[in-house]
């Protein structure tokens, strides 16, 4: 296992409109995949709204991101693994 103490992991978004987007986080700090979405959603929209962006910044709140990766799995990941986020897809036939 990973010892993932202080360590920052890279959460980007895998998305033909926002992808590139990324922020580092310490997974320490949250307990659940959702918080981490939830997360990134919000300094995306507060990125693209403190640029003026703010169809995109709308368009990024109507979005359902979601990261398929289960939070016990990120934890025991190597810590230079990035955490993809995508928005969108289907897994397994079921839509997020």
């Amino acid at each position: 296992m990973a010892d993932n103490t202080l360590i920052k992991r890279k959460v980007q978004i895998s998305s033909e409109i926002f992808g590139g987007f990324y922020v580092y986080i310490n997974l320490d700090e949250y307990s659940c995949t959702c918080d981490i979405e939830d997360y990134v959603k919000a300094v995306l929209c507060s990125s693209l709204m403190n640029s003026n962006l703010t169809n995109l910044a709308e368009m990024a709140m109507n979005t359902d991101f979601d990261i398929h990766t289960d939070f016990d799995e990120l934890k025991m990941q190597n810590t230079f693994d990035t955490v993809w986020v995508c928005d969108g897809c289907k897994v397994e036939g079921i839509e997020h």
